[in-house]
């Protein structure tokens, strides 16, 4: 069985908000959906409901296809969301992929359609202690990342996305494009970017592995900011993995 050996809380610096006006502690929720899963518009519906009583998440998207056979293919759907949840039921010890499926900072899960559960994978997030930070910028279409050395090699992930609606249902920031910028290893890292709609920033161990930091920037951000995370001490464990 494989073990994560800690989870990680993000602290979210928004690109189109101004120093001042930065979220406090927040985490990064990914969430696996498909527009054939009847089960999935509950998960929709917690996470909007949970945005406005826990502390700030940032919200991913990802539509899966192989649920494509119910009805009409998931025109949301892209490659990378399948594999992306195939290695996270792995690394997670659970049956298989499914949907609706909650991941909290890559490291822990729960089924989307379970309120408590996902609420409480949130809370737990922003409670635990921290041991060190990660700093991810953009700023004059540089990418760059510093932070402890001690950390293992993850990736730097441009990810293109957009909220939209379909079956009645918002997509937060639903991921329609993936670009690797490179890796980063604990050394400083810059590297050129470009953003032309809607785009999240990941650095996230590779692998699909814990993530480190997050940010999410506009192509008009000027002063996005710095997104500050911290690494928790705590084993990780899975929620449930019902299909």
């Amino acid at each position: 069985m494989f073990k994560i050996p800690a989870s990680f809380l993000v602290f979210l610096a928004f690109a189109n908000l101004p120093a001042s006006s930065q979220p406090a502690e927040t985490a990064v929720v990914e969430v696996f959906v498909s527009q054939n899963c009847p089960a999935c518009p509950k998960a929709h519906e917690n996470l909007d409901q949970l945005s406005e009583t826990v502390p700030r998440f940032l919200q991913l998207t990802w539509s899966v296809n192989y649920w494509d056979y119910l009805g009409d293919a998931d025109d949301m759907a892209i490659p990378e969301s399948a594999f992306r949840q195939r290695v996270y039921a792995e690394k997670m010890a659970l049956r298989g992929p499914y949907t609706p499926q909650v991941v909290v900072n890559g490291v822990h899960q729960t089924a989307g359609n379970q309120r408590r559960s996902v609420k409480n994978l949130l809370i737990d997030a922003v409670d635990d202690g921290a041991m060190g930070t990660v700093t991810l910028d953009f700023a004059d279409g540089i990418v760059s990342v510093s932070g402890p050395a001690t950390l293992a090699e993850a990736d730097v992930l441009l990810l293109d996305v957009e909220t939209v609606e379909r079956n009645g249902q918002n997509l937060r920031n639903a991921v329609t494009h993936i670009s690797e910028l490179g890796i980063w290893a604990g050394e400083d890292f810059a590297t050129p970017a470009s953003c032309s709609s809607r785009c999240v920033l990941l650095v996230q161990e590779v692998g699909c592995g814990p993530i480190f930091a997050a940010l999410e920037i506009t192509p008009k951000a000027e002063n996005p900011g710095h997104t500050k995370v911290l690494l928790k001490p705590q084993p990780a464990g899975a929620g449930p993995g019902e299909q």
